[in-house]
């Protein structure tokens, strides 16, 4: 949590927002059910104890976008979902939806001064006490789903506090947060797994061939047996393919002819797998049919996400934005970079900021053999952020640049090229929203 995921459109929120920061004396991230969250839990009747039926989401990458491809192919069936997802792009109200809706500002300007006055100035997270608040009011509002995703790793992540899920999801798994999670695949794995419940069934999606290498999966198998929680592996039980403008779907000896959803991206393909399986599970709380899935599929909406941006100044620049700053996202990115040079002889021009504890080398190397150059920009209200020399030592076969902000950016890489066409790849931070969107 930094300053800048504080700032609001209302003032009033702000500075409610701010003050529920400012309860955390200890800055230290610490992952464990501590007594002030247990305890403002029971203040509030623990609402984690009375959920409308859940998907629980873990995975280092495409969390989201499972939330948002599941949403839509509900939303699609007529179902009511609420959502719970973090961090949020450019105000805070994004992280709870009620029924599909974004929480309005009176209702969480309510929601908080409750919070706090149950809280009793206890010592507790900006994640712990918002995570108690969305407990809250979803237990309080009637719906037919909730999606939950995990803030960080699983087993311990506040939102792990719930004792039960109809169906959890752990998605890709790569390095990321390794201070706090591990430094192996299988130690990674093993706090993801850690939202496994009993005999709940977990789908697990494509993984990486280091991932399955070194052990990890049978961390997985291994959790699922303890529990009793049936194990559905992409694979195995589930298959989803590519092929043209569409894609083929197998759940056991079942197979749908589906359109491609409307993110960019071929791992969004795997990610609507993933949304699938989950769905199929769900027995007894969605009946999925082919033309509803269809529609719900080219519906969805996920901004940040390799997401076309539109910039009147530039209309000669093919502009995309995508927050991933971890290797699994820079070996999406990679991919993505790759059939874009098959497609098409544009120059790849990339902006990116990016925070210090991310490692920009293991990020920009998938993407490397497809770059004309980098333009990079600081982040402000984060903490460090990584400076030009640093990218210039991830890739130093590529010229690097500096700018103040994304529009200095797009100006400067518009001069150098004289208004000639070209890509542009926004990129390294989610934290990069609030200048686009």
């Amino acid at each position: 949590m930094y300053d800048a995921d504080l700032s609001h459109d209302n003032p009033s929120l702000e500075e409610k927002l701010r003050a529920l920061y400012g309860l955390n004396r200890n800055k230290a991230l610490d992952l464990s059910f501590r007594p002030a969250f247990l305890e403002l839990l029971e203040k509030m009747g623990n609402p984690h104890l009375n959920l409308p039926p859940t998907i629980h989401v873990a995975g280092t990458n495409g969390k989201g976008s499972t939330i948002a491809i599941l949403e839509s192919i509900l939303a699609a069936h007529g179902k009511s979902v609420h959502r719970y997802t973090s961090p949020h792009l450019k105000r805070f109200n994004e992280r709870i939806k009620l029924s599909g809706t974004e929480i309005d500002n009176d209702a969480l300007g309510h929601l908080i001064d409750q919070t706090v006055f149950l809280n009793q100035k206890r010592d507790i997270s900006f994640f712990e006490i918002t995570t108690a608040m969305a407990f809250k009011i979803f237990s309080e509002t009637p719906t037919d789903m909730l999606l939950l995703e995990v803030g960080l790793g699983g087993r311990l992540d506040c939102t792990n506090i719930i004792q039960k899920h109809n169906v959890s999801i752990i998605n890709k798994i790569s390095r990321d947060h390794c201070d706090y999670l591990g430094n192996t695949l299988p130690a990674i794995t093993a706090e993801k797994a850690g939202i496994i419940k009993s005999n709940a069934p977990c789908v697990i999606g494509p993984q990486s061939t280091e991932w399955l290498d070194s052990g990890a999966k049978q961390v997985i198998i291994d959790a699922c047996a303890a529990q009793g929680a049936p194990a559905h592996f992409f694979g195995d039980s589930w298959n989803i393919e590519s092929h043209g403008t569409n894609m083929h779907f197998r759940f056991f000896d079942d197979t749908l002819i589906l359109p491609r959803p409307n993110l960019i991206g071929e791992h969004q393909i795997m990610n609507a797998g993933v949304a699938l399986c989950a769905l199929n599970l769900m027995t007894g709380h969605v009946t999925l049919e082919p033309k509803l899935i269809a529609r719900g599929l080219t519906s969805i909406n996920w901004p940040a996400r390799l997401q076309r941006i539109t910039n009147d100044a530039y209309p000669h620049f093919d502009i995309f934005y995508d927050g991933g700053h971890n290797d699994s996202a820079g070996d999406m990115l990679g991919q993505q970079a790759a059939i874009w040079a098959d497609e098409d002889d544009l120059p790849l021009h990339v902006i990116i900021a990016m925070k210090d504890d991310k490692d920009p080398k293991r990020f920009l190397t998938p993407i490397a053999p497809h770059i004309t150059d980098i333009t990079c920009l600081p982040l402000k209200g984060v903490g460090g952020y990584h400076e030009k020399t640093d990218f210039e030592t991830a890739a130093p076969d590529i010229h690097c640049h500096n700018a103040d902000t994304v529009e200095d950016a797009l100006g400067a890489i518009n001069a150098r090229l004289n208004g000639t066409k070209a890509r542009i790849l926004i990129t390294g931070s989610l934290y990069l929203a609030e200048q686009i969107l």
